[in-house]
C-alpha cells in the first residue's frame, strides 16, 4: 500500500512539471503594426517619412493608386510620396500584420508668383528673359497688345519680345495667382521716350567731338530745337549698370543738366538706353 502512495506521488509531480513545462512554450503574440497613423495627410510634390515597429519586422509597403500616391519601403522607413490630388489606400505588411493607412493627398498651396519687375524696358527687335517662380509651378502668360510685344513660356521660362515702340501689360498666371507687369519698347531711332515707350524727342543730327558728343532734333541752325550734351560714355555698358556722365539739357523734358548717374536699362550692338529718371535716352554707340 505504501508503494502505491508513492508511485501515486510521483505521478502527479510528474504531472505538475509536464504541465508547467508545457506553459513555458507558449509563444508569444506578434505586435501589431505601428509608426503610422491609419489616416495621414500629404500635399502633393512633397514627401513624408515614418519609422515603422511591429510584424516580424520586414516591412512592404503597396500603393492602391499611384497616380495619386507612391509607398516604398527602406528597412523600416516607409515613405509615402503625394503625385497629385486624392485619396487611396497603402497597405503594409509584416509577416503575418497587415495595417491598411488612408492616404489623402492635398493641393499644394500656391505662393505669389515672383521673378518678374513690376516695370522693365527693352529695344524694339530684342527679347527679354525671366525666369519665374511661385504659383503652382505651372506658367502661362498673355500680351495686352501684341503689336507692341510678343510673350511667350517655356517651362519656368517667360520670353517677351519686343515688337513695335510702345507700353503695354503683360499678364502672367500660375494656379490661382496672377502677377503683371508693364513693358515699355523702346525704338532703335535716337532719341528721348517717355515712360510709356512713346519717343517724345526723336534727335536727327549728332556732332563729336573729343569730350563727347552733342544730339541735335534739327539739322541747319542747332539753336532752333532741343540739344543734349552727353560726356564721353564708356565703353562697358552693360544692362543694369550705372555710369557717370556730365549732361548739357537744353529743352529736353526729364533730363536734368549737370553730373549725372542714368542706369543703363537697354543696350544692344547699335544703341544703348540710359534711363534718366522717367525717360530714356537712346544713344548711337560710338
Amino acid at each position: 500500500m505504501k508503494n502505491i502512495l508513492k508511485y501515486s506521488s510521483i505521478l502527479g509531480f510528474l504531472f505538475l512539471f509536464l504541465t508547467s513545462c508545457g506553459s513555458d512554450d507558449t509563444k508569444p503574440s506578434v505586435p501589431e503594426i505601428q509608426g503610422i497613423e491609419n489616416a495621414v495627410k500629404i500635399v502633393a510634390g512633397e514627401s513624408k517619412s515614418y519609422k515603422l515597429t511591429g510584424g516580424d519586422g520586414n516591412f512592404t509597403a503597396q500603393s492602391q493608386n499611384e497616380n495619386i500616391a507612391t509607398a516604398t519601403v527602406d528597412g523600416k522607413d516607409l515613405i509615402i510620396t503625394g503625385v497629385a490630388e486624392g485619396k487611396t489606400n497603402v497597405t503594409i505588411k509584416a509577416g503575418s500584420k497587415i495595417k491598411v493607412v488612408e492616404v489623402t493627398i492635398e493641393k499644394k498651396p500656391a505662393i505669389d508668383i515672383t521673378g518678374v519687375q513690376e516695370m522693365s524696358y527693352l529695344l524694339q527687335g530684342d527679347t527679354k528673359s525671366f525666369t519665374l517662380m511661385g504659383g503652382d509651378g505651372k506658367f502661362a502668360a498673355t500680351s495686352q497688345n501684341t503689336q507692341v510685344a510678343t510673350v511667350s513660356v517655356d517651362g519656368e521660362t517667360l520670353v517677351i519680345t519686343g515688337v513695335s515702340a510702345g507700353k503695354t501689360q503683360i499678364t502672367i498666371t500660375s494656379g490661382d495667382k496672377t502677377k503683371t507687369m508693364d513693358i515699355s519698347i523702346v525704338g532703335n531711332t535716337a532719341g528721348v521716350y517717355n515712360n510709356n515707350g512713346d519717343l517724345d524727342t526723336k534727335f536727327m543730327a549728332y556732332v563729336k567731338n573729343n569730350k563727347g558728343l552733342w544730339f541735335l532734333e534739327k539739322v541747319g541752325n542747332p539753336y532752333n530745337g532741343k540739344r543734349l550734351y552727353v560726356s564721353a560714355l564708356p565703353t562697358d555698358m552693360e544692362v543694369g549698370k550705372t555710369i557717370n556722365v556730365d549732361v548739357r539739357s537744353y529743352d529736353i523734358n526729364g533730363v536734368n543738366t549737370g553730373a549725372q548717374t542714368p542706369t543703363v536699362e537697354v543696350a544692344s550692338d547699335k544703341v544703348v538706353g540710359l534711363k534718366f529718371g522717367e525717360v530714356i535716352v537712346v544713344l548711337p554707340k560710338m
